[in-house]
């Protein structure tokens, strides 16, 4: 079963979670679910850094950027600075109305990164 994949009756019980993090140690990758069934899977210790400014989240790696959209992601900022976060979820708009005050992922994309030339 896709890890994304979802019945009726679990849309109707809660919305499924758009960030896990991983308690007692590091994580060591991030894997991406996307909201059309695509995964992928980044390595931390290829991470640089992150910008964020209250709706965009932004975790540039050496090979790519990743650009998350939603509302309250100062927890997935957190579990950034904490070496914690292990996977983000790209959910369906109607979820974000299950969420309330919660994390809400809308949307998430992966851009390629042009390297400076020196």
């Amino acid at each position: 079963m896709n890890a994304n994949a979802h019945t009726e009756s679990d849309r109707s019980a809660r919305p499924p979670r758009c960030f896990e993090q991983k308690y007692g140690e590091q994580a060591f990758s991030l894997r991406i679910y996307f909201a059309n069934g695509q995964q992928r899977s980044l390595s931390w210790p290829r991470y640089i850094e992150t910008f964020f400014d209250g709706e965009k989240l932004q975790i540039v790696f050496a090979e790519c950027e990743i650009t998350v959209i939603g509302k309250n992601l100062v927890p997935v900022l957190d579990a950034i600075c904490e070496s914690r976060l292990e996977c983000l979820r790209e959910l369906p708009p109607e979820y974000g109305v299950l969420a309330d005050d919660k994390t809400f992922v809308k949307k998430i994309e992966v851009r390629r990164r042009v390297r400076d030339e020196i």
